[in-house]
């Protein structure tokens, strides 16, 4: 009996300690599961944090873009480095995170390499982003033209004479050597020469001028919306140069070079087409040979003579109306012609040429039949002043525009790059850079031994 009751006291005994270790054990779980939930909730809150602030954070690098660069060109790019953009994310983590949550801070690093807006690509983009456009709006603003300049005028061609405009010439070597389009060795690729056979091939109306600008995209209205020529000029703020789509054409630092250049571009396509139309037009050719058989001897260089002459004594009054802000034909119809037979004989610039290129013998027999040869030719009579039509005819813009689209897209893109380039150190910034200028912005941190990457845009 007495042994039973030692048995059954036992029993119990042994059960409350087994209760007590099973007790211990639950309470030793219990905490260590808390812990580790308090531990994972705050690494899921420092996780969350990391990932909203580090969005914040992108979006507040690319909040503080130039607000000059987005007022004067509607493009938007914050000026900084790889080393700007570390320090203002680590000092938004150290200000955000530091003492909270016992988030251990690694710091950041940030990569922006492909976000240079002195990339030509990003350029691009940045102006199709941040210029909303379509593309009847631009077809209609680019028909209806721009404001002609009070001050516009051939005289400028004049080297040996100012004017009344001085040339403007950037002269500042550091300037020029920042450039864009400095240091690019070659423009053209097959694609672009390709692009441009088939655009040359496909020369018309100013129809088909519209058609090419459409496809380019916002380039063009870009240009048309910022840059200045030397007939028309932007609505917005004046430029440095005041022959900027000339510049973007010929690309020299001089405003006067870049000026002429084009004009003597200009004058070689006129005559070039006037010539054609000329000898597209048979009434004309045999006009032609009817004068020229009059001048007897001279007969076989007057074939030659007369035709160019009269092509460029045509030409000179299309640059004339070019220049007026009016519209001259690609390829002109009889009804289109401004200058006669008669009044080629009598200028000055035809006398010289022919001086030059006839013998002794041919001289004597022009100025012996010079009479019959002005009978021939109709007499002389004024230019007319003929009206073109928008269908038939281009101005002095839309045959700028095309000397554009003619050109590399990078080229022409490189060259715009400039003059904002130049604009914005005239403006505001004498060291202006576009290589120092982003479009996005890249980073990582690590936040307790965890790396976090962000990357961002303007939209």
């Amino acid at each position: 009996m007495k042994n039973l009751k030692i048995s059954v006291i036992n029993h119990f005994i042994n059960k409350k300690g087994y209760s007590s270790v099973f007790l211990a054990i639950c309470l030793v779980a219990f905490s260590v599961s808390l812990v580790t939930a308090i531990w994972v909730c705050r690494s899921i809150v420092v996780r969350s944090e990391c990932e909203s602030y580090g969005r914040v954070w992108a979006r507040a690098v690319l909040s503080e873009y130039d607000v000059h660069l987005m007022e004067d060109y509607g493009i938007m790019a914050y000026f900084g480095g790889e080393s700007d953009v570390k320090k203002k994310i680590d000092s938004y983590m150290n200000y955000s995170l530091k003492g909270k949550m016992t988030a251990r801070l690694g710091g950041s690093q940030s990569e922006l390499a492909g976000y240079e807006l002195g990339n030509p690509e990003n350029f691009r983009e940045a102006i199709i982003k941040n210029l909303p456009y379509e593309a009847a709006e631009m077809t209609a603003q680019l028909a209806s033209g721009r404001d002609i300049r009070s001050d516009a005028s051939e005289d400028d061609a004049d080297e040996e004479n100012d004017g009344n405009k001085k040339d403007r010439i950037i002269g500042n070597r550091v300037v020029l050597d920042t450039l864009p389009s400095r240091g690019r060795e070659s423009y053209y690729g097959e694609e672009d020469i390709k692009r441009m056979s088939d655009r040359i091939r496909n020369l018309g109306c100013a129809d088909a001028v519209r058609s090419v600008i459409t496809e380019s995209g916002a380039e063009f209205v870009f240009i048309e919306q910022y840059f200045s020529n030397h007939v028309t000029k932007a609505k917005g703020k004046a430029g440095y140069l005041e022959n900027e789509w000339e510049y973007i054409i010929c690309g020299h630092p001089s405003d006067k070079r870049n000026f002429i250049e084009c004009r003597i571009n200009l004058i070689v396509l006129r005559e070039g087409l006037n010539l054609i139309s000329l000898l597209l037009d048979k009434e004309k050719v045999e006009l032609i040979q009817t004068v020229a058989e009059v001048s007897n001897l001279a007969a076989p260089v007057m074939l030659i003579l007369l035709p160019v002459a009269w092509a460029g004594l045509e030409t000179a009054f299309d640059m004339r109306d070019l220049y007026k802000g009016k519209r001259v034909p690609v390829v002109k119809t009889d009804k289109q012609w401004k200058t006669d037979l008669g009044a080629v004989l009598k200028s000055d610039k035809f006398k010289k040429e022919a001086g030059s290129k006839m013998s002794k013998e041919e001289k004597e027999a022009v100025e012996e039949n010079s009479e019959e040869m002005q009978e021939a030719a109709g007499g002389s009579h004024p230019a007319a002043d003929i009206n073109i039509p928008f269908k038939d005819g281009l101005n002095y813009d839309e045959y700028l525009l095309y000397f554009m689209v003619m050109m590399s897209e990078n080229e022409r893109t490189l060259r715009m790059m400039d003059l904002v380039q130049i604009n914005m150190k005239s403006r505001y910034y004498k060291d202006f850079n576009m290589m120092e200028y982003y479009t996005g912005v890249r980073y990582v941190m690590e936040v307790n031994g965890r790396d976090y990457a962000f990357e961002d845009a303007y939209n």
